[in-house]
């Protein structure tokens, strides 16, 4: 999953992780690896990282090449953000990296299928990328010195965290008065503040962050509709189902089944 410990990187690269538990190490030190942490790598460094055996870390990552306005590759003293970087909206970070990773390469069970990207796949790619390098930038204290994550106002701190919390194992999402809980919020003030936000209540948050991963699973693995299920914490695959089909507008099943015909189509 990660490269070999101790290799160098030849290039910069940009990791988002998206689910599991482990440690990355920068020039500055141990980092903790989570479900919203970014990394972007530099070329000329060798980095080391490990992960818990029983939650391994899934991740979305790119290779690139910074070049300035007239297409020449950045000197290596350009400032940089830092290398650790714990983004505003997670979600989108995923989100774009995962559609960037789609368009040049498309997902498959158990691996990657390297096909040379269209060109105007690979030109929409590149912008999105931009975009999101961008975001990563505005979002970083601009330290290279540290790699400790940017400090917010407390409510969006305290928000984030129980993001992060809700997407470190989907089977096992802690309640809304769980999450009030670890935060010491009241349930009703915790609601409150959640939705000022990030524009909508934790109930709903949790429910669309499950058919989230629910459709990247049908998308990406062979996995049984009822296992997805489980795997996104329902216990009762008619229930995921209805529950897809109004966040998504078509059921699990046949959502898979158009993917697949898209597929023989190309």
């Amino acid at each position: 999953m990660w490269e070999p410990p101790g290799r160098e990187v030849n290039d910069h690269v940009l990791i988002v992780i998206w689910a599991g538990s482990g440690r990355f190490r920068l020039p500055q030190g141990w980092v903790p690896l989570r479900p919203g942490v970014c990394l972007w790598l530099r070329p000329g460094y060798c980095y080391r990282a490990s992960q818990d055996p029983d939650l391994p870390v899934r991740h979305n990552f790119m290779h690139f090449k910074l070049v300035d306005e007239a297409d020449r590759i950045r000197g290596e003293g350009a400032p940089l953000p830092p290398e650790f970087i714990q983004p505003p909206d997670p979600e989108f970070a995923e989100a774009v990296s995962r559609r960037v990773v789609e368009m040049c390469f498309g997902f498959r069970p158990m691996g990657y299928a390297v096909v040379p990207p269209q060109s105007d796949a690979a030109c929409l790619a590149s912008g999105m990328l931009r975009s999101l390098l961008m975001d990563l930038d505005a979002a970083s204290d601009r330290s290279v010195d540290s790699p400790s994550p940017l400090v917010l106002p407390q409510h969006e701190r305290m928000v984030r965290q129980a993001i992060l919390r809700i997407a470190e194992d989907l089977h096992e999402t802690p309640s809304v008065a769980e999450l009030a809980q670890l935060s010491r919020y009241s349930v009703s003030c915790f609601s409150r503040i959640f939705k000022q936000v990030t524009g909508e209540p934790p109930e709903r948050f949790i429910v669309r962050t499950r058919l989230h991963r629910a459709e990247r699973l049908l998308r990406e693995t062979d996995m049984p509709v009822g296992e997805v299920a489980i795997n996104v914490g329902y216990k009762d695959i008619y229930f995921f189902s209805r529950q897809f089909k109004k966040f998504m507008g078509v059921s699990p099943t046949l959502f898979r089944r158009q993917l697949q015909v898209g597929k023989t189509k190309r």
